[in-house]
Order: C-alpha cells, then structure tokens, then sequence
C-alpha cells in the first residue's frame, strides 16, 4: 500500500496553480478527462453508488 503525504493548501493562496495540481496527478486527470469528454455523464451521491452495487451482488 502506497501512502502519499498531503500537504493542505489555504484556498487563498494566490501560488496555487491548479492546472498543475492536475498535471502532477495522471488519475485525476483522466479521471476529469472522461467527465469533459461526456458532458451528460450522470453523477451519483454515495448512497446511489452503494445501492447499485448491492444490486449487482443479488
């Protein structure tokens, strides 16, 4: 198991560059990537995803 250290950063941070927040990890890029890609993608709460993988166990 791999554990990064996270660092919060202040919202207000005028250096913080989040185009480059998202170079720097390739999984929240793709995984933003296929949201723009698929602007009609429906978005599920935690308890939807929890019901439909329930539903597929039974």
């Amino acid at each position: 198991m791999e554990v990064e250290n996270f660092e919060p950063v202040a919202e207000d941070d005028p250096e913080l560059d989040l185009a480059q927040e998202i170079e720097d990890y390739p999984e929240l890029k793709a995984s933003l990537q296929k949201y723009l890609d698929n602007p009609d993608m429906k978005g599920y709460t935690a308890s939807e995803l929890k019901e439909k993988r329930r539903g597929r166990r039974n």
